[in-house]
């Protein structure tokens, strides 16, 4: 279901199997909207893809990075959205040391690289 979230008045309804994962994009489109990421697994081929609502051509200023921590399997990776090939594409995967390691916090860095 999508909602405007000023007026609560539902807006659409989507249909996405295996939706895996919902961001709300930092970057706003010509509308002046902030697209949703739709993140879906596909168990065929074992990748991430994804959807972009509303669909429009969607060109952000700067890349889209994803950070994810798996809770079972103690990885952390890295990846970035090409909204121009349409393909989640992970960059680096680490897995924590040992069973007893846990991330305590996570601290990034500004779109403009300054701390």
């Amino acid at each position: 279901m999508i909602f405007n979230p000023i007026t609560g008045i539902p807006i659409d309804r989507l249909q996405i199997a295996n939706l895996e994962r919902v961001e709300l994009l930092p970057f706003p489109d010509e509308n002046k909207l902030r697209p949703l990421l739709l993140l879906r697994s596909d168990s065929a081929t074992k990748k991430i893809e994804f959807d972009l609502y509303p669909r429009q051509p969607y060109n952000p200023l700067h890349p889209i990075h994803l950070l994810e921590f798996s809770k079972s399997g103690g990885t952390v990776s890295g990846s970035i959205v090409d909204t121009g090939k349409g393909a989640v594409i992970e960059n680096w995967k680490t897995k924590l040391g040992d069973s007893s390691s846990k991330i305590i916090a996570v601290a990034g860095k500004s779109i403009d690289g300054e701390d």
